[in-house]
């Protein structure tokens, strides 16, 4: 194998003349196999390039093997006759856990006054209601009306302190 210049010939078609280096590149892109007829620059011999073992190995090379150094290994355990058992790694596990326990915290709470307010806010709002009754003409109308404005409110005012209200 020199290292003058090559041509290839493809599907019927040559190509070239390229340097050994540009047919590496052009192999390594799948270009041409190792099946297709080459022949040097002034040389009227074609030849496959599989025939010529050293110009096949520069063209495509095999694959890549890595080597690892060898490395000693060391026991670190000591040669025991007593086979392992699973109560010896959890009694292991137990000793160097490090005990947990949530932190106590101690709200300082205040009474709750949500049923005193309910009672306060219901009485407050129906003697109202009921004391605008007494104020408006005495008609049927307005007592209808009246109680009619009163019953959702109760429900209203329950549905807030004790529902909506999470914190109170």
């Amino acid at each position: 194998m020199s290292s003058g210049r090559y041509r290839v010939r493809v599907e019927n078609q040559e190509i070239g003349p390229h340097s050994l280096d540009a047919l590496r590149d052009m192999a390594a892109t799948q270009a041409f196999t190792a099946k297709a007829l080459v022949t040097e620059e002034g040389i009227a011999a074609w030849r496959q390039i599989q025939d010529d073992a050293a110009l096949r190995e520069y063209l495509f090379p095999g694959p890549t093997k890595f080597k690892f150094k060898a490395k000693a290994f060391e026991t670190v355990n000591a040669a025991n006759d007593e086979p392992l058992k699973v109560e010896h790694f959890l009694q292991g596990n137990l000793s160097r856990q490090v005990p947990h326990e949530p932190e106590i915290v101690i709200e300082d709470r205040r009474p709750n006054r949500r049923r005193r307010d309910f009672i306060l806010t219901v009485l407050v709002t129906n003697g109202g209601l009921i004391l605008l009754m007494a104020v408006l003409p005495r008609h049927t109308l307005v007592l209808v009306l009246g109680f009619m404005v009163m019953i959702p409110l109760n429900f209203a005012i329950y549905w807030v302190l004790y529902h909506v209200m999470d914190r109170y």
